[in-house]
């Protein structure tokens, strides 16, 4: 199952989005669980809702791309701003174990957590999930090329 789509800089937006592509997952997607249809939703979220925020600067005349693939075995995500990039190491922190209740900046941790593999590539990321490594902490599986 393939998805592309593109959306303004607004969470309101892509709240919008995320709720249509799920929807489409749940009725016409390969039968996935919901813990990996909870993946699914969480990671698109947090990539997209760091796009606006963060490469967009919430400027709603900037866009943000997404393309999803979505099959038994795995699912993909590649999301594209319209920013500079950024440096993964300073946006990933070496202490999140200890809290990952805080507030802000924990979203790129906690999907790699949840099994994700994630690259960055100037203003694209990149995130791989195999549904057999959904809950296999993945550190140090975020890269920056």
């Amino acid at each position: 199952m393939n998805f592309s789509f593109t959306t303004e800089s607004t969470f309101e937006a892509v709240d919008q989005s995320i709720k249509a592509v799920m929807t489409d997952i749940r009725e016409k997607g390969p039968g996935i669980s919901g813990k990996q249809v909870f993946a699914v939703d969480f990671a698109l979220r947090e990539l997209l809702n760091n796009a606006v925020e963060h490469g967009n600067k919430m400027d709603p005349a900037k866009q943000v791309r997404c393309h999803l693939f979505l099959d038994e075995k795995s699912v993909s995500l590649d999301v594209w701003d319209e920013g500079k990039g950024f440096c993964l190491e300073k946006a990933v922190d070496d202490d999140v174990l200890q809290d990952l209740m805080r507030e802000r900046n924990r979203g790129l941790e906690i999907i790699g957590l949840m099994g994700f593999s994630i690259t960055v590539t100037g203003n694209h990321v990149a995130a791989q999930l195999v549904w057999t490594d959904l809950d296999r902490p993945q550190r140090g599986a975020l890269r920056q090329e």
